[in-house]
Order: structure tokens, then C-alpha cells, then sequence
């Protein structure tokens, strides 16, 4: 029979998932600076920062059948994210609304 977990062993367990997400959200998003510089340079224009770019790639969006961006890139369709970070397919509202602060 399982021993029941604390609440803080619970809150414990959640810190260390973010944190292990967190890295990976950072790590990814150096790698894409190393494979596609200019793919960044746009994020940055359109989305206005580092951390809300790397975020949005990780996002599941319904323009990608509920896939990421490093999704299709993985599966070699760099047109379809490079579509959406122009703008022939809009970015969500929220990246939007950095833009437009800007």
C-alpha cells in the first residue's frame, strides 16, 4: 500500500516540475537561436521578448492541430511556423497585444 503524500512533498514535487520545464523552455530556445537566428529575430519583433517567445513556441496551438512550433520544426515544417511569426497566420491575441503596445 502507497504511503499518502504531504501536501508539501506535493509542492515539492510541482517546484521541481516547473523548474525541469523552465530549463527545457531555455534550452530550446538557445537551440533554435543556434539553427535559426533570423526565425528568433522575428519572434522577438512580433511577440516583444525573449521569455514570451520561447513560451510561445512551446504553446500548443490550434493553428498547429494542438502542436507546438518545435512541433512542426521537428517534423521539418518550417513554413508553416515561419507563416504564422510573419503574420499570413495570426499570432494569438495575447502576442498580439504585446505588439501592439510597442
Amino acid at each position: 500500500m502507497r504511503k499518502p503524500m504531504s501536501f508539501h512533498g506535493i509542492a515539492e514535487d510541482i517546484r521541481q516540475a516547473e523548474a525541469l520545464r523552465e530549463g527545457a523552455i531555455a534550452r530550446g530556445f538557445a537551440e533554435l537561436e543556434r539553427h535559426d537566428a533570423t526565425l528568433v529575430r522575428l519572434l522577438l519583433e512580433n511577440i516583444g521578448d525573449r521569455q514570451r517567445a520561447a513560451r510561445w513556441m512551446c504553446m500548443r496551438q490550434r493553428a498547429f492541430d494542438g502542436r507546438t512550433a518545435y512541433d512542426l520544426l521537428a517534423e521539418g515544417d518550417v513554413d508553416t511556423v515561419w507563416d504564422r511569426v510573419t503574420g499570413e497566420r495570426e499570432l494569438p491575441a495575447p502576442a498580439l497585444q504585446v505588439r501592439a503596445a510597442y
